[in-house]
Formats: C-alpha cells, sequence, structure tokens
C-alpha cells in the first residue's frame, strides 16, 4: 500500500499547480456548501414553526405608545394581547425576551432538553426561563443562576427549565430568529432587572375572531396592526440575501472543480497512458495502475476535504454564525459530491486506458 500511495503522490506533484487550484477550489465549494445547506434547512425550520403555531392569524401592533395601544386592545376591543419584552443580557451578545402568559398560551416552544416553562407552576423566587445551545454549554438544565450584566448588575435568580430546539426563536421583529445566545423568560412577577433600553412589543391572535379584518380594518390600512406574514416573509428575504454571495460561491466553484477534476483527467490522459504503457510491458496489472490512479484522484478530494473541516469549525464560532445556521450535513454533501466526481473521472480514465491500444502506440513510437 505504501508503494501505491508513494506513486499516487509523485503523480499528483506532476502538475503541482493545477492540484493546488483544484484544492482550493473543492475547500471553497465544500465551505460554501454548508453555509447554504444549513440556511436551507434554516428556512425549512422557520416554515415549519410558522405553520405549526399558526402564524399567518398572527397581527403585529405598531404605535408610537404601544402601552397605550395594549390597554386600548384589552380593554376596548376584549382582545388577549401577547407582550414581548427585551432587555439587556448576560453580555453584549445575549438578549433576555420576557414573554407574557398569553404569548406562551399561543406560541408552542419546541425543547431538545429539559422541559418547557410550565406557567401555572410557581417557581418561587426563580424566573423559569429557557435557553439555547451557546448558554446550554455555560447553564446546566434544571440548576439556578443569578445572571447578572457586564457591569455587574443583577437580572435577577434564574431557573434552566430547558434548551431550545435548533436555536429558532420566536421574535416579533421578523418572526423566527436564529440565536445561539438567547434567553427566553416568564416574569409574572416582574423580578427582572430591566435595562435603559427595555422595550416592549404586542401581538395577538385573531383566530377564532370573525371577521376580524373588516372589523379593524382602519388599524389595518393605518399599519397599527401588522400581519406577521410580512415580519416573516422580511426575515427570508433577509436570509437570502446573506446568503446568496455565498450560494453563488458555492455553483461557482462546484462548476470549477467538477470541471477541473475532469480536466486534469484529461489532460494527464496522455502522459497516464504513456506511464501506463511503460508500466504494462514492465509487467504490472490494471489494478495496480488503476489503483494508484485512483488513490491520487482520492487525495484530491480527501486533502481539501480535511482543510475544510476548520474553515467550518472557523465560520461556526463567527458573527455569522449567529444569524445563519452552519451544517455539518451541508460539508457530507459536498465532500460526496467531490467523491461523485472522483468516480466519474476514474471511469473515464478505466475506459479510455486500453491495454492493447497502449502497447501499440509505445512500440510505434
Amino acid at each position: 500500500m505504501r508503494k501505491y500511495f508513494s506513486a499516487a503522490v509523485e503523480q499528483l506533484l506532476n502538475n503541482k499547480p493545477l492540484s493546488i487550484i483544484m484544492c482550493i477550489e473543492f475547500v471553497v465549494m465544500i465551505s460554501c456548501f454548508s453555509l447554504c445547506f444549513g440556511s436551507l434547512q434554516l428556512y425549512n425550520i422557520r416554515r415549519q414553526m410558522f405553520n405549526k403555531n399558526n402564524m399567518q392569524s398572527f397581527y403585529y401592533v405598531r404605535s408610537e405608545n404601544s402601552l397605550e395601544i395594549n390597554r386600548f386592545i384589552e380593554n376596548e376591543m376584549g382582545l388577549d394581547v401577547m407582550t414581548f419584552g427585551y432587555t439587556e443580557g448576560v453580555d453584549i451578545d445575549t438578549d433576555i425576551m420576557i414573554y407574557s402568559k398569553s404569548a406562551f398560551e399561543n406560541i408552542k416552544m419546541l425543547i431538545s432538553k429539559g422541559e418547557g416553562i410550565n406557567i401555572n407552576k410557581d417557581y418561587g423566587t426563580a424566573i423559569p426561563c429557557l435557553i439555547t445551545s451557546e448558554l446550554a454549554k455555560i447553564y446546566d438544565v434544571g440548576k439556578c443562576y443569578k445572571l447578572k450584566t457586564t457591569d455587574g448588575i443583577g437580572i435577577g435568580n434564574f431557573y434552566i427549565c430547558g434548551v431550545i430546539k435548533n436555536d429558532v426563536v420566536f421574535s416579533p421583529n421578523y418572526g423566527f430568529d436564529y440565536d445561539k445566545t438567547c434567553i427566553i423568560a416568564f416574569d409574572p412577577k416582574d423580578q427582572i432587572k430591566k435595562d435603559a433600553d427595555y422595550m416592549e412589543f404586542y401581538a395577538i391572535n385573531t383566530i377564532g375572531l370573525n371577521d376580524f379584518e373588516n372589523i379593524y380594518s382602519n388599524y389595518i390600512s393605518n399599519n397599527v396592526f401588522q400581519p406577521f406574514n410580512y415580519y416573516y416573509n422580511e426575515r427570508n428575504n433577509l436570509e437570502r440575501d446573506n446568503i446568496l454571495p455565498y450560494a453563488m460561491l458555492a455553483i461557482i466553484f462546484m462548476a470549477l472543480s467538477i470541471s477541473g477534476l475532469f480536466s486534469y483527467t484529461v489532460i494527464s490522459l496522455e502522459y497516464l497512458k504513456r506511464q501506463t504503457g511503460i508500466q504494462y510491458l514492465c509487467g504490472a496489472k490494471l489494478y495496480q495502475i488503476m489503483s494508484v490512479f485512483i488513490l491520487k484522484n482520492l487525495l484530491i478530494t480527501a486533502i481539501p476535504s480535511f482543510i475544510a473541516i476548520p474553515v467550518i469549525l472557523t465560520m461556526r464560532n463567527s458573527e455569522l454564525a449567529q444569524t445563519t445556521l452552519i451544517s455539518w450535513e451541508g460539508y457530507f454533501a459536498g465532500v460526496c459530491l467531490c467523491l461523485t466526481g472522483l468516480i466519474i473521472s476514474s471511469f473515464i480514465s478505466l475506459v479510455k486506458i486500453n491495454r492493447r491500444q497502449v502497447i501499440k502506440m509505445l512500440k510505434s513510437i
């Protein structure tokens, strides 16, 4: 096996510039595949959550004086208002979202570990909350933690009920957000210490409200009530715009990589025929020759596949990963695509290299 490997490396070094270019193309393609595949997964998760929670019936309440509108909706209209509050978290990258009882009743949270918040349970002085994946590395489910801001100001005593699945949380801004560092809390006793920039958002669920759009058409036309369809679509458009350059890179480098592998095969075919003929005359077997050739192609795909791993890990630890899912499934899809090109190019070489024709060509020289 060692001699096969040495021969494969030697063949690889015979076309060093082309081999380096192909490795770079494969690394870029696999990395972009991981990003684009993850974005597609995230879109599907959002769509499932949107449909599961009947978000098409939700309306976002907009007003310069949200509290006044909130009281008007509850007192005058008799509608149940969902409240979402934002306050400073344990560091600059962590927000705490405070859901009202109505919000928890209307929005079904998916939990990957632990359990959901029981809005009818008395947690004492603790504030029940759910966390996303990055915070789950710091805090244990089923335990209480006294959280503070970066300035050392106490926020409250939080009880970790569970971990949010897929890091997809409901946000009044854009429907469903992907957030790896987020806390969702239930605070009926108003215990959470709120910062100076604390904001509240309001929403209503119109399921069961007959003829809602006609009755409140004036509020809708004045954008006091805005459908969540709008924000859901805006989030998808924003995600699409962020991912589009990477998707274009993935397509371009996929075409370059696959065509490059085939070009590499064709360019090296004449050299391979001559080398194969010499090896035949020296008594080499076809399987030995093809083993070296396949091993060489395998190195062309294996080397960038390994190089792509630290690239993807870097992406997953970057700011980009805070808004976009970066998927290992996409990595494996890119690697499989490389292997498919390897198999096809090896098959082409096997068909083109004919023992009689190669030996005949060498004898005619």
